[in-house]
């Protein structure tokens, strides 16, 4: 019978890199890049991944990051809410800031599997 108590099966974990597995590739255009406040803007992405996998897609729009007085990187900037207003897979539909500023779309496409592609644009709110 060869039965357990209380009843169990095995799993098998795959720790670090599936082998193999390589990196997806990503790159994004817009329709524009110098837009009103509150106006929308889309982004699409070209991406694959030569092993065929599935991508999963975050998207972020933070503010430019200020300079820095040589010495100390910048504070990261928070992500602005309520940005990215509608998502479907390679494209983004971005609502524009308020605030004038230059901002950057960012793209990060994971294939599950330990390896992600990024990618970034910048554009301006006038």
């Amino acid at each position: 019978k060869n039965a357990s108590a209380p009843p169990s099966f095995d799993v098998v974990v795959n720790l670090g890199t599936f082998p193999g597995n390589q990196v997806p590739s990503l790159s994004i255009a817009a329709d524009q890049l110098a837009v009103n406040a509150n106006t929308t803007v889309t982004f699409t992405a070209t991406a694959s991944d030569p092993d065929g996998d599935p991508l999963v897609w975050e998207w972020t729009v933070l503010p430019e990051a200020k300079s820095h007085n040589g010495h100390k990187s910048p504070p990261m900037p928070k992500e602005v809410a309520g940005a990215v207003a509608r998502t479907s897979g390679e494209s983004v539909s971005v609502k524009a800031p308020v605030k004038p500023g230059v901002y950057r779309l960012h793209a990060l496409a994971k294939d599950g599997k330990g390896h992600a592609a990024t990618a970034n644009m910048p554009f301006e709110v006038r």
